[in-house]
């Protein structure tokens, strides 16, 4: 993953699957299973019975870096605005999510949450008194 000096992502990522498609490996419809980026985390969470709060936020960059900062909660990352849907926080059912859209995503996030069960959830809107596009990293400067 490339990024440029605003801290955002410069082009995107060239992922195996889209490799394979264009060498003929995979059929071109083939759309691989979506996942939060940490998501794999919420397993050793549910193991040890840790009942850390889960944080949502768009960009795997801002998940590390608030994980470094805040490591009392657990920081999973949707990938992109459009990241976020009722099949993939299934995952999330029994946990308490707190989500950090990047402002501007706010209304599309807590429409796709609305679409769920079982999920204690809340949603800040600090971000939305930002310029479009901005995440709780690009508030630190980073």
């Amino acid at each position: 993953m490339s990024y440029n000096l605003q801290g955002h992502r410069n082009g995107y990522q060239n992922w195996t699957h889209a490799m394979l498609q264009k060498q003929q490996q995979l059929p071109s419809d083939y759309q691989p299973p979506k996942c939060f980026f940490g998501q794999h985390l919420l397993k050793d969470m549910d193991k040890e019975k840790k009942h850390k709060d889960v944080c949502i936020v768009e960009s795997e960059k801002t998940a590390l870096v608030m994980a470094l900062i805040h490591p009392q909660y657990l920081w999973l990352a949707t990938a992109g605005c459009g990241g976020l849907s009722p099949q993939k926080t299934a995952c999330l059912k029994g946990h308490r999510v707190l989500l950090f859209p990047d402002s501007g995503c706010m209304d599309k996030w807590r429409t796709q949450m609305q679409q769920t069960t079982g999920i204690d959830w809340r949603i800040s809107a600090h971000l939305e008194h930002y310029p479009p596009n901005t995440d709780l990293v690009d508030l630190l400067g980073l």
